[in-house]
């Protein structure tokens, strides 16, 4: 089936497409984004002799966790929302190369932003961003997973207060912009070409 910009696509790949912009205009109404991208703020205050203090700026915890539920239909590889799951769906089926080249930065951004390392454990242990969320979904905020938990606990407690909760909003913050960017590109693909 051809339509708007997208040849040989079957319907649930429709589907899919259609409800990635759903599930993502669903995301732009909550409260957090409904006047724009939310500012992060953190300041770390180093002296000798002394502990270290971190002063963080973040968005309301509910409006965060409301969020962040949002987010995980395009964090979850079994959802048809899956944010590369919809890449691959546009990659094969675009017959517009700009639009592919967008498809093919934005997903990019999106990996970097999970790839990047958010902290920087003991000995060689690397958090990075998608290991962060993953704790934090599977450990405190939607499932109960003891041992993510722990580990997130440990995590916490080996550098200083509001560093990780930094690290996952910005982290949240950059998949929410790749998400918003790669709705545009859905909503111009889906468009009749006239």
């Amino acid at each position: 089936m051809n339509i708007g910009k997208l040849n040989n696509i079957s319907p649930s790949e429709i589907d899919s497409l259609q409800l990635f912009v759903v599930k993502a205009n669903e995301l732009l109404g909550r409260r957090m984004f409904t006047e724009g991208m939310p500012e992060l703020e953190i300041n770390t205050t180093v002296e000798l002799g002394k502990e270290i203090t971190v002063e963080t700026k973040f968005p309301d915890e509910e409006d965060f966790r409301s969020a962040l539920l949002a987010i995980r239909f395009f964090y979850m590889n079994d959802e048809p929302t899956c944010f590369f799951k919809v890449c691959n769906i546009l990659r094969k089926t675009l017959i517009d190369n700009d639009l592919k080249n967008q498809v093919d930065q934005v997903r990019s951004c999106y990996k970097c932003n999970f790839d990047q390392v958010a902290i920087n454990g003991t000995g060689n242990n690397k958090v990075t961003n998608e290991k962060l969320i993953d704790l934090y979904l599977n450990g405190r905020y939607f499932h109960s997973d003891s041992k993510k938990s722990q580990e997130l606990e440990c995590l916490e407690n080996s550098v200083p207060h509001g560093h990780i909760e930094f690290e996952l909003r910005d982290a949240l913050l950059n998949a929410a912009e790749c998400i918003f960017i790669m709705k545009h590109i859905i909503e111009e693909s889906l468009v009749s070409v006239t």
